[in-house]
């Protein structure tokens, strides 16, 4: 809410207040100046302001915490003011002359203005439904801005931490997805709740989209009853939608982690039926964080034939769903097992990953694998753990927090705390761990930079390494 509604303000004030949050970028006086007067449909403002009183109104604003000093409106108030600007009918004009005047560009200039234009661009592709505008706003976001806008996605910023129900139930059913999906993945990699957003999720009777578009909503809600070990509402969630978790492999992750590895192991392969029915056999696998427990379940069976299944699976996952959120898990479950062959990766590079991938799943699995590697975790990753740990305590992601705990237990055994918090979670979960579901190799008992310098010495010598081939040619012919 408004720390002072637009609706008590005067009506010039209202739509300057309006029209800022549409430029959304700072903005001065004298640009101001220059758009107001080109005004058309929005009256009195144009002709309302001159510079002293545009100053007398800008200040106003500021006292009462509707902008900053930077004469932009604050970002917990500034989707409600342009959404007041949509219900009163200004939008389209506001964001047709502010294109015009501050047109964006997204290969010249400083970086700062074209992320903050960029974040506009979205905003409006949001606020009418052009998907043009959103697609090429978000591709630059994601590669530019993060820095600039908290690590926070744009569909976080707009529509996260400003939900509207009434706003967001207008919205076409793909948007309603694109919005959310981003919303929810945002909230499991760094554990924040967005509680407005979860109740529309759960009330299917809120949910302004057909019976056919459900299927991805469901499954959306399903990663999050997983990792706060809502198992119960995750077994009625497929139960009661069945036809939405067809080949999704969740059922088979209910099973696994309820510690029945041989009805997942069943569930699984009555999910991958169903996946080549759509894609054949050779191109399907599960989405997500089915995918990896699937993985999982096979580790902790442990067949002769199982290793190169799961490799079979990781190249599917990898190459199937580019730049998927879990690339890093697999990679590392992946030199667990390349570890057992004797032909480790280079670990420098799957560290350096692990270090600009701050996920909280991504971390969890990453120092997990590598204690099953049997590598002394460096302090720093055990700090990274116990915040890890603290966050999802607090935010109620308590299958999360069990396993962090679990591992916390045997990483730092004079830390009693952990063990006891896991053991108490793990009881009220009733759940599996999947902490001990790989023998740790003992036998190694080296540091991380010793296992990088191995390894990377190794690689080193590999790309020295060239195969010669000489051939003959005599009279035409070659031998």
């Amino acid at each position: 809410m408004l720390h002072s509604s637009d609706s008590d303000l005067e009506t010039p004030e209202k739509h300057l207040l309006q029209f800022i949050s549409v430029i959304y970028e700072p903005v001065s006086i004298t640009f101001l100046l220059k758009c107001l007067p080109k005004l058309k449909r929005v009256q009195p403002t144009h002709s309302s302001f001159n510079k002293e009183s545009l100053k007398l109104s800008i200040n106003n604003l500021k006292k009462q915490g509707l902008l900053n000093k930077n004469n932009q409106c604050f970002p917990h108030i500034v989707e409600n003011i342009t959404r007041q600007a949509i219900k009163d009918g200004h939008f389209s004009e506001f964001a047709a002359l502010i294109e015009h005047e501050a047109p964006v560009s997204y290969l010249y200039g400083k970086v700062p203005t074209r992320c903050w234009r960029a974040m506009r661009q979205f905003r409006i592709g949001v606020y009418t439904n052009n998907y043009d505008k959103i697609d090429e706003s978000l591709e630059y976001l994601s590669g530019q801005c993060k820095e600039q806008f908290e690590g926070k996605t744009p569909p976080v910023l707009v529509a996260g931490e400003s939900f509207d129900i009434d706003w967001f139930r207008t919205l076409p059913g793909s948007l309603q997805f694109l919005l959310l999906d981003s919303i929810c993945r945002y909230s499991l990699d760094y554990l924040d709740h967005f509680q407005p957003v979860l109740s529309y999720l759960q009330d299917e009777k809120a949910i302004t989209v057909s019976v056919d578009e459900l299927v991805p909503f469901h499954r959306m809600r399903a990663s999050y009853l997983l990792l706060q070990g809502r198992f119960d509402d995750l077994e009625q969630l497929i139960t009661n939608h069945s036809d939405s978790f067809q080949g999704s492999g969740f059922a088979g992750t209910l099973a696994f982690l309820k510690g029945d590895n041989e009805e997942a192991l069943r569930l699984y392969n009555l999910d991958m039926v169903q996946l080549e029915k759509y894609f054949g056999r050779d191109g399907s696998f599960f989405f997500g964080f089915p995918g990896v427990f699937c993985v999982l379940s096979l580790l902790a069976r442990n067949t002769a034939d199982d290793p190169f299944t799961i490799r079979r699976y990781i190249h599917l996952a990898l190459t199937k769903y580019q730049n998927t959120p879990e690339a890093t898990v697999y990679k590392f479950i992946e030199a667990v097992l390349r570890s057992s062959a004797g032909n480790m990766p280079d670990m420098k590079v799957l560290t350096e990953q692990l270090l600009t991938d701050n996920r909280s799943f991504t971390t969890l699995m990453a120092v997990l694998c590598l204690h099953w590697l049997g590598v002394e975790i460096p302090e720093d990753f055990q700090k990274t753990l116990i915040n890890l740990y603290e966050k999802a305590k607090t935010n109620k992601f308590q299958w999360l927090a069990m396993e962090v705990a679990h591992l916390l237990e045997i990483l730092r055994p004079e830390d009693l705390q952990h063990g006891d918090a896991a053991r108490h979670l793990q009881a009220k979960l009733e759940c599996r761990s999947i902490v001990d579901i790989v023998i740790p190799e003992a036998s190694w008992k080296k540091s991380l930079d010793e296992l990088i310098t191995i390894t990377s010495r190794t690689k080193e010598h590999e790309r020295t390494t060239r195969i010669t081939w000489l051939v003959n040619y005599d009279n035409d012919t070659l031998s």
